[in-house]
């Protein structure tokens, strides 16, 4: 018996060892070329692969910002019904990419790329949550939505927002593209316009990256955010927050979010820029 039971004990350390994380660990994160192609930046880690997922994990435990009326959070699965209700509305999807309202299935898709994003690279989606208040002003739902306090039914979802690191292409037909840069997307409910609640969340989000664009090796200097010319509002949205722009309105046919195409109808768009040293915050 006591040889049957060494036997096992034995076998059972061997199969620790080989299921042991190994000492080089490879993620792939995917980066928009400036040409409408996704290609594969692979960061590789030293250290185990145990301390490499907290490390992965540290770029959504940085990510959580807060604003006077906002919960700004790292984009989860669980927030897709949510999300559901600004990406698949007519109105609030009027100036973003095509114009067309995205069906459920195609939310999910993307969402998986962008909940995946976050566990290797600084850049990715924020769910705009509105702090709600009780009638005597006081504070509904205080806590903070995280992974482990989830958003809950009373938590309301009004929006997004998006980075994504754009290597840029010193051959790209619009001088906006050559150089690399911190590309930016947003999305407001069209119930929530008007209330400044996108500049709110812009200006913290955007020290945010900085910040972190800051931080890379080389380090990147330059957010950029593409807007369709006719799209009032969102211009004036971000001069307030400090962009400039970059170029006349050209066709989008090596602008694409994440690499998507869009249709000639709504391809034209105008480039504004703003600078991610430390020093202009």
């Amino acid at each position: 018996m006591k040889k049957i039971s060494l036997h096992i004990n034995a076998l059972l350390f061997l199969m620790m060892l080989a299921l042991r994380p190994q000492g080089l660990v490879a993620h792939n994160d995917d980066i928009f070329d400036g040409q409408g192609q996704i290609t594969k930046l692979v960061h590789r880690y030293d250290d185990d692969a145990l301390n490499d997922r907290e490390k992965r994990n540290g770029f959504r435990r940085k990510a959580y910002q807060e604003t006077d009326r906002l919960w700004l959070v790292p984009i989860t699965p669980g927030h897709h019904d949510g999300l559901l209700t600004c990406f698949s509305d007519d109105q609030t999807m009027r100036f973003y990419q095509d114009g067309t309202p995205w069906e459920a299935d195609y939310l999910t898709k993307r969402m998986t790329h962008w909940v995946n994003r976050w566990d290797r690279s600084p850049f990715s989606w924020w769910t705009l949550v509105l702090k709600k208040k009780e009638q005597d002003g006081s504070e509904l739902g205080n806590v903070q939505p995280s992974e482990s306090v989830p958003i809950q039914q009373d938590m309301c979802i009004i929006g997004a927002i998006g980075s994504f690191f754009t290597r840029g292409n010193p051959e790209a037909k619009n001088p906006a593209l050559k150089e690399p840069f911190v590309e930016l997307a947003y999305l407001l409910h069209h119930d929530y316009h008007q209330q400044k609640y996108m500049s709110e969340a812009l200006n913290v989000i955007l020290r945010h990256i900085a910040h972190e664009a800051s931080q890379m090796d080389p380090p990147c200097a330059l957010m950029g955010a593409p807007v369709r010319p006719d799209n009032e509002a969102s211009i004036r949205l971000l001069k307030k927050v400090g962009f400039h722009e970059e170029a006349e309105p050209c066709a989008s046919d090596d602008v694409a979010e994440e690499g998507q195409n869009e249709p000639p109808e709504a391809a034209r768009r105008v480039h504004f820029r703003k600078t991610c040293e430390p020093k202009a915050w």
